[in-house]
């Protein structure tokens, strides 16, 4: 049992000490919350330009430059549309199309 333990404890430490890198792509969004993406999708799907310029006004969201090295804290997964990820000390969420996670 300790065993078992010990082994449970050592993969989530190296779980947590291995956090994927990936690069931004040019021209999608990122926002601060994940209630602000879910909004900035609805409003992309929508044409709805002002309230998605609006949100940026705000500095609730940013259109990313390409090629910005980050570090995703929550993976989208096999089926996941979106991500989150670490620029610069601040947490970002956004789709999975907007990062290139390959090398």
């Amino acid at each position: 049992m300790k065993r078992l333990t010990c082994l449970l404890l050592a993969g989530l430490v190296s779980g947590q000490a291995l956090a994927m890198q990936a690069t931004t792509k040019k021209n999608h969004f990122a926002c601060l919350k994940e209630e602000w993406l879910d909004d900035m999708v609805k409003f992309v799907v929508a044409k709805d330009l002002d309230s998605a310029q609006a949100y940026v006004k705000a500095k609730k969201c940013l259109v990313t430059k390409g090629g910005e090295k980050v570090t995703v804290t929550d993976s989208p997964g096999f089926l996941g549309s979106r991500a989150s990820y670490v620029y610069k000390g601040v947490k970002f969420w956004t789709t999975r199309e907007a990062l290139n996670y390959g090398r």
